[in-house]
């Protein structure tokens, strides 16, 4: 079963954007609700990682759903690794000073900012600040090994 949900901004009787939510019915047919701090942490272990780890909150173990939210925490000087892989992933940043390695070079991010990456481009995050940089990462559920 499909329900399907709409919502506009407007602003002055236009209309700016709509944007649709849907909610399935997973196997065991119940909403999930889980705090984050209670998701275990886990050390990335790739070549080229330094003081990064994540929470795995959501993958393809609870029900079917079509996205994996992972939790990363980069400790001060620490970084992801330099890589690509062959999906996208939407990032959204939540704590903490940090960079991003796009196109050659290292651009700022902040929390507030969101990022797409697209298949196959190379990227890499780095704490910058002093505190933990943290974010928010989604990818296809098949990708995600746990």
């Amino acid at each position: 079963m499909l329900d399907v949900w709409k919502c506009a901004t407007r602003r002055r009787g236009k209309v700016f954007g709509v944007v649709a939510w849907s909610s399935h019915r997973y196997s065991g047919g119940t909403m999930k609700i889980t705090s984050v701090s209670q998701v275990p942490l886990e050390k990335v272990e790739m070549p080229g990682a330094e003081g990064c780890a994540y929470r795995v909150a959501l993958s393809s173990r609870d029900g079917k759903p079509s996205m994996a939210m992972r939790f990363f925490e980069v400790a001060p000087r620490g970084y992801t690794p330099l890589h690509q892989h062959p999906y996208e992933h939407e990032v959204y940043i939540t704590e903490g000073a940090g960079s991003v390695w796009r196109d050659g070079q290292e651009v700022a991010i902040q929390p507030g900012d969101v990022l797409l990456i697209p298949p196959d481009e190379k990227h890499q995050f780095k704490n910058t600040g002093k505190g933990a940089f943290k974010f928010m990462c989604l990818i296809p559920a098949q990708f995600q090994k746990c």
